[in-house]
Order: structure tokens, then C-alpha cells, then sequence
């Protein structure tokens, strides 16, 4: 990660293939939605979330362990009853794939029966606390219904983008991964200028036409790792990894003044938008994601109070 954004100056040398495709939002959202459960671009065998928090939550098993429990940093968080700080660890072993107790206060389970480690089979159920996840393997049938549940329970009917859940799930998981020497984190919050006045001058329908063509706009020319979601209402944010602090302030400058060059239409009616955006950088002195997002939030709001249609980044307006 790191280097130039597509939305930077340097935004001529992004090529096609890597995310700048001809139907944008279908591209990023796809990719957003099956980049941490595919990250090698290979059928790897996946742990689906079948009862308990993020339910449809589909998890690959690949190289790396995955470590389920509490802590944010762990792979998988389980905020539920029952669940240790660090709980088990499931991981390939050869061409076994094996989960293991982490010597949790209240065990681990498979179908139903207490492992200390043991070999996973298709279709075995784990038991962590009162979440339930079942193990499927590269060729279990199973895996496109489960594909389409993931999908349907993670994306926002109206634009498409990925839901508040998984932008919560994602970004739990990008503090968690974060290392000082990724280049920075940086978290967006943007919020729509003025959208009541659409609503009550043209109707909900142009409200709706509004969303859904900004989600378009607006992902246009994001990367791969980047990951733009519906954060509620008129509501967006934009998660950039790898990404310093002053390529952040560039990236929502632009995104900003494309917002506002283009030409919105609802029944040839010109509907002029803007937005007001908010920028943080991951900090490893705060508390967890939910601090991120309330001080992307609180920027988000200062522009709104120095006269909407700008980017206020910490302490200076951009």
C-alpha cells in the first residue's frame, strides 16, 4: 500500500484493472465486499458466521492464522457472551486446517464436543461462546448460497455499497491490522449539503436518485484497498489504508470539487450538490475505531458550521 491515489494529481497513471473500471460502483462494492474473505484471489476454505454478531459473515482461511476472540486484535472479533479475549485460532496446517482452544475461560466446541486442537471436516459447526460458525472447504456447494447471504446482509439496498455493519466490521479490522509503517490510515466521513431541501422540493425519489448517483460518482477511480460505504441517511465513509495524512487531505479536496462539478439531474430538473467532508488519521493512542469515527465525525461537523461544501482536516479547513 501507499504511493500516489488515483484521486491524486498523479491520477493519469492509474490504469485500468485495478479498480477505474467502466461501471465503478459494481467493481468496488464486489470488491469491497469479498476483499477480506479472498485476499489471495483463490478459493480458500471460509468460516461462515451463522448465529451471534455479524451474522453472514464469511472469513477465508488461508496462510495467515486466523484468531478468533474479544480483543480488536484478533482476525475475527466476537462481541459476544462467552467469548475470551484471545478464544481459539483456526489455521492451515499442510493440507489440514486445524482450530485450536487458546486456553479460553469457556472452551471451544465442535459439534458440540470440546476440542483442545482438532482437524476441521466440511461442515463442521464451532461453538465460541454463543457464536456459531461452520467450516466449509474450497469445494463445498454451500459456499455460493453463503456468498449471496454475505452480500444481501452487508450491502445497502439503495446504493449498493457496502451497509454500517460491514463499514463497522471493516474498519474494526483495519485498526486492529494497523502497523506505523502501512503509511497512515485515514477515515472520511461525508455528509450531503443541504439533502432536506432536495426532499422537500422534488421528493424522496430525487432524494434517492441523489444517493445513488453520488455513490457512483464517488467511487469512481478509488483503489482496491479503499473502501467507500453508506454510513446512514445522506451519510458516507470513506476508509483510505496506506494513505498519509497529506494524500488524505488531497484525495478529499478532489472528491469534493467532483461532487460539485457534476451535473446532477432528476427529471431535467439541474440539482446542485455538495458535500462536507471530514477527515482522521488513526491515531494508537486511541481507544478503537469507534474514537476514529467520532473525530472524522466532529470535522465532518466543523465544516458543516464554517459554511458547508469543504473539507476540514484536524484543525485547518482544506
Amino acid at each position: 500500500m501507499g504511493g500516489e491515489h488515483p484521486l491524486s494529481d498523479k491520477s493519469k497513471d492509474y490504469a485500468p484493472g485495478r479498480g477505474n473500471t467502466t461501471d465503478p460502483l459494481s467493481e468496488t462494492t464486489r470488491l469491497a465486499l469479498r476483499k477480506m474473505r479472498l485476499p489471495d484471489g483463490g478459493a480458500h476454505p471460509q468460516l461462515v458466521i451463522i448465529e451471534g454478531a455479524s451474522v453472514g459473515s464469511l472469513i477465508s482461511v488461508g496462510d495467515v492464522p486466523v484468531t478468533l476472540g474479544r480483543e480488536p486484535s484478533n482476525f475475527v472479533v466476537l462481541n459476544t457472551v462467552g467469548v475470551s479475549r484471545r478464544h481459539a485460532v483456526v489455521r492451515k496446517e499442510g493440507e489440514d486446517i486445524t482450530i485450536e482452544d487458546l486456553g479460553s475461560k469457556n472452551g471451544t466446541f465442535v459439534n458440540r464436543e470440546p476440542i483442545n486442537k482438532l482437524i476441521l471436516n466440511d461442515g463442521d459447526l464451532v461453538f465460541i461462546g454463543a457464536a456459531t460458525l461452520k467450516f466449509l472447504s474450497a469445494e463445498n456447494v454451500e459456499r455460493t448460497y453463503y456468498d449471496h447471504l454475505h452480500e444481501v446482509s452487508a450491502q445497502d439496498s439503495l446504493t449498493g455499497l457496502p451497509n454500517r455493519r460491514y463499514f463497522d466490521d471493516f474498519l474494526t479490522r483495519e485498526v486492529a491490522r494497523y502497523h506505523p509503517t502501512d503509511g497512515g490510515l485515514a477515515l472520511l466521513v461525508i455528509d450531503v449539503d443541504h439533502f432536506k431541501r432536495v426532499n422537500d422540493s422534488l421528493g424522496h425519489l430525487a432524494g434517492d436518485y441523489i444517493l445513488r448517483e453520488l455513490s457512483k460518482v464517488m467511487s469512481a477511480g478509488l483503489r482496491r484497498s479503499d473502501f467507500l460505504a453508506r454510513y446512514g441517511g445522506e451519510e458516507f465513509a470513506l476508509v483510505l489504508p496506506g494513505t498519509p495524512r497529506e494524500i488524505a487531505a488531497v484525495i478529499a479536496s478532489k472528491l469534493r470539487m467532483k461532487v460539485e462539478k457534476y451535473e446532477f439531474r432528476y427529471n431535467e430538473h439541474l440539482v446542485p450538490v455538495t458535500i462536507s467532508v471530514g477527515v482522521a488519521m488513526w491515531s494508537v493512542q486511541m481507544s478503537g475505531h469507534e474514537e476514529f469515527i467520532k473525530l472524522a465525525d466532529e470535522q465532518m461537523y466543523r465544516a458543516k458550521n464554517a459554511g458547508r461544501n469543504q473539507v476540514v482536516l484536524d484543525q485547518a479547513a482544506v
